[in-house]
């Protein structure tokens, strides 16, 4: 049987194993970062308040008995969307079609509940 100190010894004399380079994506894993446009952070926004409203119109037909405040929530994010869209720069930003037909499909349900 081996002491350690001769499997030591027997190990050092043995040449390492040189791994291969290391490719860029390994060396940094970080990701570089993407700049933002003002299509994007608009895009995001208006994203989030979708579904915002989505999610609380669901929890609405939930019957989860708090439809009175869902109901404020609803109306408060609501208006924020419709103020978000009423922006004066909006016309000066380059957004996809698709994404402006789901805006306006989203905007024609709201108005057309309001009374």
């Amino acid at each position: 049987m081996d002491t350690v100190r001769e499997r030591l010894e027997r190990l050092k004399a043995k040449p390492r194993r040189v791994g291969l380079p290391l490719s860029e994506d390994e060396i940094n894993p970080r990701p570089e970062k993407v700049l933002l446009s003002p299509e994007s952070i608009f895009m995001r926004k208006i994203e989030k308040l979708m579904s915002s409203i989505t999610s609380t119109k669901k929890k609405m037909l939930a019957d989860s008995g708090q439809y009175l405040s869902l109901y404020y929530d609803l109306k408060k994010q609501e208006k924020e969307f419709l103020e978000t869209l009423d922006d004066p720069e909006l016309q000066y930003l380059d957004i996809p079609d698709i994404f402006m037909q789901k805006i306006n499909n989203m905007k024609k349900r709201i108005i057309d509940h309001k009374f």
